[in-house]
């Protein structure tokens, strides 16, 4: 078996020399179109199969949910190989979930079609703004509503600011 070749293309020395190493850790840095996933695929078939590490003891981190379902799909449909392969998002929401049950995170896509929503149904002419300024609005809120969120902020809190600018002419910073 040849885990220098991934799916007909031969890895470089440097590739080569990254997939054989004896660290146990190892971060590949690299441009777009570089090889990083076919290097990453043939440390993971060097693993298995010359060091006889068992796929449950593999834990595979990549930065974009594309180059993690690339990853999977290659490691499983061209090796068979089910290898747990997360992004680190996703690997932080797992460990934290498994200590607590109660955590909930919504996916950024339900903040905006929250907040169109409720510009739909709120602000019935929307042609009174341009759609770059309905844009702008709209990521002006999402901004406020993450910082918010950032700073742990509840409810008593958004009511205590906004008495504050209800009865003030100042600007107040949060």
């Amino acid at each position: 078996m040849d885990v220098f070749n991934i799916n007909g293309y031969t890895l470089d020395d440097n590739q080569k020399k990254a997939i054989t190493t004896e660290k146990e850790n190892v971060l590949l840095i690299a441009g777009a179109g570089s090889g990083k996933t076919s290097t990453i695929v043939g440390k993971i078939r060097y693993l298995v199969e010359y060091k006889n590490i068992d796929c449950n003891q593999i834990l595979c981190i990549s930065f974009t949910n594309k180059c993690v379902d690339n990853l999977k799909n290659m490691l499983l449909n061209d090796y068979g190989y089910n290898i747990d392969v997360y992004t680190f998002h996703k690997l932080s929401l797992d460990i934290i979930k498994s200590y607590s049950k109660d955590i909930s995170v919504s996916d950024e896509k339900l903040l905006d079609y929250v907040i169109n929503e409720f510009f739909y149904r709120f602000v019935h002419d929307k042609r009174l703004l341009k759609k770059d300024e309905y844009k702008m609005l709209i990521n002006t809120i999402k901004t406020f509503i993450n910082i918010f969120k950032t700073k742990n902020y509840n409810i008593d809190k958004f009511n205590t600011i906004l008495k504050k600018i209800k009865y003030s002419n100042k600007y107040i910073l949060i």
